[in-house]
């Protein structure tokens, strides 16, 4: 098993020998492994944001991406929180770059 949590500028890795339960856990058994991104679109972060007040427009949340080597940032709003909408959004990102 494995746990994860992003610390800005890297992300790190908390692994836990599958021997181990949840039960069982202790800090001092962590092992903490820095994950560096190598080169473009290795690594993103995704986070939804909202709801927010309506806009004109309609749309409640927000959307973001970042890349974790180069930290080039895209977000977008939407209007509800669906896959669909999410999944559009990947698509036109990864499309463009």
């Amino acid at each position: 098993m494995a746990i994860f949590y992003n610390t800005s500028p890297f992300r790190l890795h908390l692994v836990i020998p599958a021997s181990e339960t949840i039960t069982n856990f202790r800090k001092s058994q962590v092992l903490c492994v820095p994950f560096i991104p190598t080169k473009l679109w290795a690594q993103v972060g995704m986070d939804l944001i909202g709801p927010m007040p309506k806009t004109p427009r309609g749309n409640q949340y927000i959307v973001t991406l970042t890349d974790y080597f180069s930290k080039w940032a895209e977000a977008a709003a939407l209007p509800d929180k669906t896959a669909q909408g999410i999944g559009t959004f990947i698509y036109s990102v990864s499309f463009y770059h």
